[in-house]
């Protein structure tokens, strides 16, 4: 039995109606949400019928309760075309919302079973036939084997149908069939549908025309294995062409992160691959549906920054395909997706407060002019991108302190936003705050050019972070390894001392009085190999002050995050002369 409730924030994990409607969502009570301004918003051609349409055929619900006035006479008027004697009419959102959670406690407990497979590999494909071939081979290729494949053909016209049933042989793969919504823009329900049907209790997803690596699934579940409040696993992919052939680009992290500078971090840009991630099934249930629109994958990661537990592998995952008709990387659907980020990026931020991004600033007790410097910082990383978005943050940095910083900064938001009187009265408060700064306001009134004098991070800000010891450079959740990986077990590389000493120089360049964790990159080694040839290079090296090692599978060096605390790489049977040369030095500086 489904259940489609339709209304305003029905689709959103964060209103009150979308609340309801995900604690029913995989439960037995099967509630489906519908947000008639999103489904038309977050369509490509702007037409809701397309969308009911599709939710009359496939979901087939039994029931549709729609909140009174959750949408234009017109829109309402469809809902009633579209599901005729179906269509239930509540009064109110929180009549909704009591009204849910009472289907909820009414349904039959789901029953704890043991899932098999493990994993469940998901993809969707539309009009795939020149890649299906390939994509099937290598998903079924694995070098893991407790996994099902779970394809959803969403609508092909061409050969993809027949080339699915060439594959019905194999009892790993199961095949979904249905009319088309992904040339809507609704990728979320296509996604949240591919959950629903899934067995695995770890979700893994790939693009239906991206390859797997055949260690992709292994190396994934060996990170739950070992970390078992990890709930996300994502890492790097290599760019092909149509062609299959490699375009030698590779797609890693860009930034370090932990479970502190999440949000923050990822704000600015996506730092995850959705061709490569796996997701716990609980915590999907919990917390991470997909919602509306072509980057539900971005929103979801926003969404969940901060609340679920992530990791970062350095290895290539998957082999994503760039091709004229790809839904991303076309130029009609990157500029599609730029525009739908940019919105997803605004709602998210209005939403969060200072604290969300800073969280570790609460455990300091910081005071007004530390929280006012992290809302300055923010809202500067959009100030020419978004500026609507810089000008929401800058405000939140005035309910702590006002400066002439953030006045000066507002003019050139509200100046990128053609609103020049508003403009000269944010340059004129700043210049009553701050005197050097009054030339901004001539050259708003009288000049063509503005300055852009974007102010850096503040020193009281960069300070407090230090203080906290939670800006880790790496990209682990919490900074320090859950783990070590491809070691033997006679061997604890924790226990490894490393030269703290040796690296104080360096170190004072990251956070000083933290121990320095250490990467040692296998780059095809073995870990015990890797790991003697560290030893036996240290073994004329001071080994003064503990520090943590980590031997960790990596691909390439060129896969590890930008700034990660791991100068010690590893590059085949190239000894580690010239690294331990420069160590000494800074033994020689530290001294």
């Amino acid at each position: 039995m489904t259940v489609l409730v339709v209304g305003s924030g029905a689709e959103d994990v964060e209103a009150p109606l979308g609340a309801a409607v995900t604690a029913g969502h995989l439960h037995p009570a099967g509630l489906i949400g519908l947000d008639l301004v999103a489904a038309r918003s977050s369509s490509t051609d702007g037409e809701l019928l397309p969308v009911l349409s599709w939710f009359q055929r496939e979901e087939r619900p039994s029931r549709v309760l729609l909140i009174e006035g959750c949408g234009t006479d017109e829109e309402l008027a469809a809902v009633h075309a579209v599901f005729g004697g179906t269509v239930q009419v509540l009064g109110d959102e929180a009549a909704a919302v009591a009204h849910l959670h009472g289907l909820v406690e009414a349904a039959e407990r789901p029953r704890v079973r043991d899932r098999t497979p493990r994993v469940t590999l998901a993809m969707a494909v539309y009009n795939q036939e020149p890649y299906l071939d390939d994509v099937l081979r290598s998903a079924l290729g694995q070098d893991y084997d407790d996994y099902e494949v779970l394809v959803l053909d969403d609508g092909s016209t061409d050969a993809t149908p027949r080339i699915l049933d060439r594959y019905a042989g194999d009892s790993r793969l199961r095949v979904l069939r249905q009319t088309n919504i992904g040339q809507t823009g609704r990728m979320d329900l296509i996604n949240n549908r591919m959950a629903r049907h899934s067995r695995g209790d770890l979700l893994a997803v790939v693009g239906g025309d991206d390859l797997c690596r055949p260690s992709r699934l292994r190396a994934q579940v060996a990170a739950f294995d070992e970390d078992a409040e990890l709930d996300v696993c994502h890492g790097a992919m290599a760019y092909i062409g149509a062609d299959g052939r490699s375009l030698g680009r590779d797609v890693g992290l860009a930034r370090p992160y932990d479970g502190w500078s999440h949000l923050r971090s990822s704000v600015p840009e996506n730092l995850v691959a959705h061709p490569t991630v796996m997701i716990r099934r609980s915590a999907h249930e919990r917390l991470a549906l997909y919602a509306e629109g072509v980057v539900s994958d971005y929103e979801l990661w926003l969404k969940t920054a901060g609340r679920l537990r992530y990791r970062y592998l350095p290895q290539r995952l998957t082999d994503y395909r760039v091709h004229d008709r790809s839904l991303s990387t076309s130029r009609q659907g990157f500029l599609r997706c730029a525009l739908e980020s940019a919105r997803v990026v605004e709602q998210v931020v209005r939403r969060r407060g200072l604290a969300d991004f800073f969280p570790e600033l609460t455990l300091l007790d910081a005071g007004p002019r530390t929280w006012y410097a992290a809302g300055l910082h923010m809202g500067n990383r959009f100030v020419t991108s978004q500026p609507a978005v810089a000008l929401h943050l800058y405000g939140l940095a005035l309910e702590h302190h006002e400066g002439p910083e953030v006045h000066q900064n507002a003019a050139v938001a509200f100046l990128a936003l053609h609103e020049l009187p508003r403009a000269v009265e944010r340059a004129a408060r700043a210049a009553s705050l701050d005197a050097a700064t009054g030339g901004l306001l001539g050259m708003l009134t009288g000049g063509p050019e503005v300055p852009l004098r974007l102010l850096s991070l503040d020193d009281q800000l960069g300070a407090a972070l230090a203080a906290a010891r939670r800006e880790s450079s790496t990209w682990s959740w919490d900074g320090s390894s859950t783990a070590v990986r491809s070691i033997s077990a006679a061997v604890d590389p924790r226990r490894l001392d490393v030269g703290a000493a040796a690296v104080a120089a360096w170190a004072d360049r990251t956070r000083s009085d933290d121990p320095v964790r250490w990467v040692v990159p296998t780059l095809g080694m073995p870990g015990e190999e890797a790991l003697g040839l560290l030893l036996a290079s240290a073994a004329s090296t001071s080994l003064e002050g503990a520090g943590e090692v980590l031997i960790e599978d990596v691909d390439d060096a060129g896969l590890l995050p930008p700034g990660v605390a791991a100068p010690l790489l590893l590059s085949g049977e190239v000894a580690l002369t010239t690294f331990l040369a420069d160590l000494r030095a800074l033994e020689g500086l530290a001294r």
